[in-house]
């Protein structure tokens, strides 16, 4: 098994990625034409565990990263140095209208004050366990963030964010933004149910393509 293992690696065989199921594998053709350009991470989690930004990163791009869980920002801050990490629970317009201001995160106890490089969970809007802690994380909308980061365009967009996909993706400026790449969790049983739900329809009617699927995470390209 070892002899097969440094076969492949002689001949390139093995590839290595970041993303928690290879989707920065599979965006990265449509993104190759873009020898430096910018990402919007919402839900990013971490700069390299799980990371669908991480190699474009390498790559000499830049970005915002943007998570509710503040130890994640953190180790943004350190790691990242040339992007912009910003700790917020993102939430709609009509939420934000009504007067959200923040946003009630649970947070595993252990990931208060800790010392680590990686981080063991990204927490919830809801309770999952009984060690964990509440922590209140400022509130902002997408169109916030752009503004506040004076993000003139971006050529990936992720949206992973436990739930609420669907409602932001909806609110996202097409008219001023149209990223080459979007990739968007959308929980789905199969294919079928993947084609015809409302996200891939309103991704449709924006005129982008289904062009991957990798476990919940649905890509879209622009056509």
């Amino acid at each position: 098994m070892i002899g097969r293992k440094i076969y492949a690696l002689g001949r390139k065989g093995i590839r290595a990625h970041f993303g928690q199921n290879g989707e920065d594998i599979l965006i990265k053709p449509y993104l190759r034409k873009f020898s430096r350009a910018h990402y919007l991470d919402l839900g990013a989690h971490h700069p390299f565990r799980f990371s669908n930004t991480a190699l474009l990163w390498m790559n000499g791009w830049h970005g915002v990263n943007v998570d509710a869980n503040p130890r994640s920002i953190e180790i943004f801050s350190k790691k990242r140095k040339s992007d912009t990490s910003i700790h917020a629970a993102i939430v709609t317009h009509k939420e934000h209208t009504e007067g959200t201001k923040e946003v009630i995160f649970y947070l595993d106890a252990n990931e208060i004050g800790s010392s680590r490089n990686q981080i063991s969970a990204r927490g919830s809007t809801q309770p999952t366990r009984r060690d964990q802690v509440q922590i209140k994380v400022p509130a902002m909308t997408v169109e916030e963030i752009l503004f506040a980061c004076d993000l003139e365009q971006t050529e990936y967009l992720n949206v992973d964010l436990e739930g609420i996909d669907e409602k932001i993706i909806r609110e996202f400026d097409f008219e001023n933004f149209r990223p080459t790449v979007i990739t968007i969790e959308d929980h789905q049983s199969c294919i079928e149910h993947v084609i015809s739900s409302p996200i891939s329809d309103y991704m449709f009617a924006k005129d982008y393509a289904l062009v991957a699927r990798c476990f919940m995470t649905s890509v879209f390209a622009k056509k």
